[in-house]
């Protein structure tokens, strides 16, 4: 049941960042209308970023999470112009955010990474929300739980920057 719940859960993450790249032109918060016109173009390649658990301890629900943006990217450009790669970043999920970051610096480096879908844990979204908004890319999660990354504690901020994270949990 817990693996069928994640697929669907990756699934929606991947379908909700095509969707906001191919219908708002990018994820990223570019800083003129003409920019984000500019960005992405029909018959191009564009490029997401899936920060996941390739590796480590939960990797079995990396996989499927890797599986299902793999089956969404396939079938989204079996019939459409606009193709998409996806650039695959393994954040381990483990207690050292070392890897995490390391990946949301290179999505946030990478000119190419237009969204991002991903990370899977809460921790690692806390972690690497400063990165990610700093490069003006709103993560997808599709299996960060925590309350507080939307909403904020009574007399504190919440963990996310408004406009920079989303959730399809």
């Amino acid at each position: 049941m817990l693996k069928k719940i994640v697929a669907i859960a990756a699934l929606a993450a991947v379908a909700s960042v095509i969707v906001a790249t191919t219908a708002w032109g990018s994820a990223k918060a570019p800083r003129t209308a003409a920019a984000a016109t500019a960005s992405v173009k029909c018959g191009k390649r564009v490029s997401i970023g899936v920060a996941y658990p390739a590796t480590g301890g939960v990797a079995f629900l990396g996989a499927l999470q890797i599986d299902w943006a793999k089956t969404a990217v396939k079938r989204w450009n079996g019939s459409h112009k606009l193709k998409i790669k996806l650039v695959e970043g393994d954040t381990q999920l483990t207690t050292n955010a070392a890897a995490n970051l390391a990946v949301a610096h290179s999505f946030a480096s990478n000119g190419k990474v237009l969204a991002v879908t991903g990370p899977a844990g809460s921790q690692e979204v806390q972690d690497s929300a400063g990165v990610y908004h700093g490069a003006g890319l709103a993560p997808v999660s599709g299996s960060a739980t925590r309350i507080f990354l939307t909403r904020a504690k009574p007399g504190k901020p919440r963990e996310t920057s408004k406009g920079f994270f989303y959730r399809t949990v």
